[in-house]
């Protein structure tokens, strides 16, 4: 069961993590996307197996002030995870990263934990990204280790758009 009071409270810092503006920002993409394919471990830690909806954010590294670093936020009704990829020019091999999860509670694993959250991207449609991308972005990939629970596999697909100014 959600307790819902540590969701909202884990939500409101997560969100002040990623501020939300009305105005555009150069290297913010933002659409949705969907966690797919939850294999047996997902399902037997909790997971229903079924699709789940996300509201998604992507800072794309060395765009605007992101840095060397490409972050994801997954955004939905009762959760939010978030991840970032510090090698973003390997982003199709396997790799750890600090994972942030607001689930029934707020957890973290390290990227050097025992068994960190690991994850590769598959694809990447438009391959090059830069401050002038007005078109959808899409982008497939898949996360291991998910929601802090030992071989969970699932797949996502994101689209998203940056709104220019």
């Amino acid at each position: 069961m959600f307790n819902r009071k540590s969701i909202l409270a884990g939500l409101s810092a997560l969100l002040m993590l990623a501020p939300i503006s009305a105005t555009a920002q150069v290297g913010r993409f933002d659409g949705g996307g969907t966690i797919y394919g939850f294999n047996r471990a997902c399902q037997n830690g909790g997971w229903s197996g079924g699709p789940q909806a996300y509201r998604v954010r992507l800072h794309p590294d060395s765009l605007g002030t992101n840095g060397n670093t490409m972050s994801v936020a997954f955004f939905g009704d009762n959760h939010a995870f978030s991840f970032s990829l510090t090698d973003p020019a390997n982003q199709y091999d396997w790799q750890s990263f600090d994972a942030y999860y607001l689930f029934s509670r707020p957890s973290f694993t390290p990227s050097d934990a025992a068994f960190p959250a690991q994850i590769r991207v598959r694809s990447v449609r438009p391959t090059a990204i830069d401050e002038t991308t007005s078109v959808p972005v899409r982008f497939r990939g898949q996360i291991r280790n998910f929601s802090g629970i030992q071989y969970c596999r699932v797949e996502f697909d994101v689209v998203v758009t940056q709104r220019l100014p």
